[in-house]
C-alpha cells in the first residue's frame, strides 16, 4: 500500500505579513498608552491629595498646640530672638515646613537641626512634600545643589501663614507666627487655599537645580529656592495659575503643573483640582482669606 507522505512548509512570514502585524501592535499601543495615562495621573492625584491634606491637618494640629501658626518662614514660636533660650536644636528660625514636622511624624528630624532650619545638611528627605506630578523631581529626594537637601513639590499661600495683621507685606518678617485658625481667615476655611503644587526647579529645560526648591528654606523671601506662594511685593491678583505647562516652560514662580489640573489643598482640608478656566477673580478670592469676596460659579 503506497504511502501518503505530508510534507510541512519552511515558508515563513512575508514582508507583507509582517508589516501588517507590527502595524496591529502599534495600533494597540496607541490605544493603550492614553490608558496608562489616565491611570497614572489618578495614581498621581491620589498620593498629592494625601499629601496635601496631611500638611493641612499639620497646619491645625499646630494651631491646636500653639494656639497660633507658624509664619511661612520667620521664628516660632519665639517672639523674637531676644526671647530665644536655646540657640541649638530644635531650631528657632525656620520654613513653615520646618516647623510642621513635628505633626508629621518627623519629630526626630525636627530636633536634629539647630538655629536655622536652612541649615539642614543631612540627606532628610521627606516624602510628603515631594509631588509625584513634578517633573523635576530628583529622583532620590535630594537636591545636590544645595547640599542634598530635601525637595519640595509644595507650598504655602504666603497670605494665609502672615506673622503679622493687616496683610503687611513686610508681616513675616516680624517674628513669633500671627496667623490663627479660624480668627485669620474670616472668608472661611473651605474657602482659602493654604497649600498647592509648583515645580520644584524653576530652573526649567536646563534642569541644573540652581533654583531648586527645599523644603528647609528660610532665607529672604524672593529666593526661588524658598517653598513660599506668592511673591508678597507682586500684584497677587494678576497671577494666575498655570497649569498643563510643558516641563521645559515651569518656572516655579507660582502654582502650577505638568498636569492637566492643579491640585491644592483648602485650609478645612478639602482638595480641589483646579483647571485652567478659573477665572482672575475668583482666584484672587480663594488666594486671600479675608478680602470678603464671593468665590465665582467657576469654583
Amino acid at each position: 500500500m503506497p504511502r501518503i507522505r505530508l510534507w510541512k512548509s519552511d515558508k515563513g512570514f512575508t514582508l507583507i505579513e509582517l508589516l501588517v502585524v507590527i502595524a496591529i501592535i502599534a495600533v494597540l499601543i496607541g490605544l493603550l498608552l492614553p490608558a496608562v495615562q489616565k491611570v497614572r495621573e489618578a495614581a498621581n492625584k491620589t498620593q498629592s491629595t494625601n499629601n496635601l491634606k496631611q500638611m493641612v491637618l499639620a497646619t491645625h494640629n499646630m494651631n491646636d498646640s500653639y494656639g497660633r501658626i507658624a509664619p511661612s518662614y520667620g521664628l516660632f514660636p519665639y517672639a523674637s530672638w531676644n526671647n530665644v533660650s536655646n540657640w541649638g536644636a530644635p531650631a528657632a528660625e525656620g520654613s513653615l515646613f520646618y516647623f510642621m514636622l513635628p505633626f508629621m511624624e518627623q519629630t526626630n528630624l525636627y530636633n536634629s537641626i539647630a538655629t536655622w532650619s536652612w541649615q539642614e545638611n543631612v540627606p532628610s528627605v521627606v516624602k510628603t512634600y515631594m509631588g509625584p506630578s513634578d517633573p523635576f523631581l530628583p529622583a532620590n529626594g535630594q537636591v545636590a545643589q544645595w547640599g542634598n537637601r530635601g525637595a519640595a513639590s509644595y507650598a504655602p499661600n504666603y497670605w494665609v501663614f502672615l506673622a503679622g495683621s493687616g496683610n503687611n507685606h513686610n508681616a513675616n518678617l516680624a517674628d513669633g507666627g500671627y496667623a490663627r485658625i479660624p480668627a485669620t481667615i474670616p472668608d472661611g476655611t473651605s474657602n482659602t487655599i493654604g497649600f498647592g503644587e509648583r515645580s520644584c526647579n524653576p530652573g526649567g529645560a536646563s534642569g541644573n537645580g540652581s533654583c531648586a526648591c527645599v523644603w528647609g528654606e528660610s532665607g529672604q523671601d524672593g529666593n526661588c529656592h524658598q517653598p513660599v506662594m506668592y511673591d508678597p511685593y507682586g500684584p497677587v491678583g494678576w497671577t494666575m495659575p498655570r497649569i498643563a505647562v510643558p516641563a521645559n516652560q515651569l518656572s516655579g514662580t507660582t502654582y502650577e503643573t505638568s498636569a492637566t489640573t492643579l491640585m491644592v489643598g483648602m485650609m478645612d482640608g478639602s482638595i480641589r483640582s483646579v483647571g485652567s478656566g478659573i477665572t482672575s477673580s475668583t482666584w484672587y478670592n480663594v488666594i486671600m482669606p479675608s478680602d470678603g469676596g464671593v468665590l465665582g460659579p467657576d469654583w
